[in-house]
């Protein structure tokens, strides 16, 4: 089995599956009173008609979203790469037109892309396996698996990392969006990389709120050229 499966995306993400019971946990983060000058792209946002708003978020093929949120039981806050999920987002939240919360489903590296950078990692929707005490009914989340995003498993043994968060208005997390991946073609032949524009973008906007920065650059470990010598005969 190759050892880069079945493994968190990272130490933040796996503290943020630490067993909870659904029917108690609050999944939003505690309001956050610290004040963060807002960015131009916050200003362009907040300023837009919500109509318009979402219509962008309805016409994106990828719905995409860069936020800044700090998971359960931790005290880093960073940036996060979100789809947006409209069919869920209605049917979860139906007042998603007022309250501005959508259902938000993460994305994290591919574990096989973990020594590149984030220009070069691909993004895929993070699933877990989980099981459930008979007794207590808590849910236990196991470990992440690889499921293209195109497919969707069994919601009796995997679960996505998502939930409702706000996107626009006073509380809104988001970074930049809505966005896409990078298209196949002539830059790229590998699907769900991130545009590196959007990158440099998100770049300033977390210099600006003290977030880390994505990365850049090829980060692949080389393994140096092997010389073959030919044996002379004789």
């Amino acid at each position: 089995q190759d050892q880069t499966t079945d493994k968190p995306s990272s130490l933040i993400d796996h503290l943020a599956f630490e067993q909870h019971n659904h029917s108690d946990v609050d999944l939003l983060p505690p309001a956050d009173h610290t004040h963060t000058p807002p960015t131009e792209l916050d200003q362009n946002i907040t300023s837009q008609p919500l109509d318009f708003i979402l219509q962008r978020i309805i016409s994106s093929a990828d719905k995409l979203f860069f936020i800044k949120y700090t998971p359960p039981n931790t005290l880093l806050q960073r940036w996060y790469l979100i789809e947006v999920d409209m069919e869920s987002t209605k049917t979860v939240n139906p007042s998603f037109g007022t309250n501005h919360k959508y259902w938000c489903v993460f994305q994290a590296k591919h574990t096989a892309d973990e020594t590149k950078s984030d220009e070069y990692s691909r993004w895929w929707p993070e699933w877990y396996r989980y099981h459930t005490d008979a007794a207590t009914q808590l849910i236990f989340y196991d470990y992440r698996v690889h499921i293209r995003p195109d497919r969707t498993p069994s919601s009796l043994t995997h679960v996505q990392w998502a939930t409702l968060l706000p996107l626009f208005g006073p509380s809104s997390i988001s970074l930049l969006g809505p966005t896409e991946f990078q298209p196949c073609g002539e830059i790229t032949q590998t699907k769900q990389t991130l545009q590196l524009d959007n990158l440099h973008q998100l770049k300033k906007i977390c210099d600006a709120n003290g977030l880390l920065p994505p990365t850049f650059g090829s980060n692949d470990l080389i393994a140096p050229p092997i010389t073959r010598h030919k044996k002379r005969k004789g």
